[in-house]
Parts: structure tokens; sequence; C-alpha cells
């Protein structure tokens, strides 16, 4: 399977970040290096917790690092957003993100589907973010 990488993903900061991630194993809110009792890395997504997988999406997200580095991007930008917006855009977030969730379940274990509809999220998300600092500076 062969996925490009979506044009959002080349964010270095956000990028630098998840490599870091993968490498390492950490998973935030939990100890500082997570690792499975064989010492097996856990790779960290976002939304999804590798250690328990139980929809057919979730396995090739935690099978497949482009992808959990694009579920981890995601999730950083929906909550750093969520912070940022009015209540009224948080509620039209959280009502796309619930959209978003149930589109990528739906693709089941087609790695392509989740990585178009996960890049179409972060897209949806970047716009926001523009919007917000196109009002700058602070």
């Amino acid at each position: 399977m062969m996925l490009r990488i979506a044009p959002v993903l080349r964010r270095g900061a956000i990028v630098g970040a998840v490599a870091m991630v993968a490498a390492t194993g950490w998973a935030g809110g939990a100890s500082a290096q997570e690792q499975k009792a064989d010492d097996e890395i856990v790779l960290v997504a976002g939304s999804v917790d590798c250690r328990y997988q139980l929809r057919p999406n979730e396995t090739v997200i935690c099978s497949t690092p482009v992808l959990a580095a694009m579920d981890l991007q995601m999730v950083t930008l929906f909550n750093v957003l969520n912070t940022l917006v009015k209540p009224d855009v948080g509620v039209e977030m959280a009502a796309g993100q619930q959209v978003f969730l149930k589109t990528r379940e739906a693709c089941a274990n087609d790695g392509e589907c989740i990585g178009q509809v996960t890049a179409r999220r972060i897209g949806e998300l970047d716009v926001i973010l523009k919007d917000i600092a196109s009002r700058g500076p602070y």
C-alpha cells in the first residue's frame, strides 16, 4: 500500500514531535516510556490507543506510521483549536469531528481511504486555524 503524505503533514514542528513520539513510545498522560510487557515500543496515535485495537481502521492506523502521524496531527490541531474558538465554533468542530470519525470508520481497513479522510479533516481544521491567524498579530 502506497500512501502519499498530505501537504499539511509537512509542518516541521508537528512532524518532528510525531517522529519523537513514535520513536520513544511516549504516550501523553502516561509514563514517559509506555511499552508493552515484552518491551515492544507502542506506536502512539492521537485518537487511537494502539494497545487496544478495537476496529479495523484503528488497526491500520496503528500499523502505519504515516497514518498514525496524521492522526496525531489531526487530534493535536483539533484540541488546540478547541481552546481558541468561540463556543459556537467549538460545537461545529465537535459535530465535524463526529462526522469525520464515522467516515473514517467506514473506511474499515483501507489505508488509502483513511489517509484521504484524515487529510481532508486536517484541511478543514487548518482553515479554522488560518481564519484565527488572519486576525493577528496578537
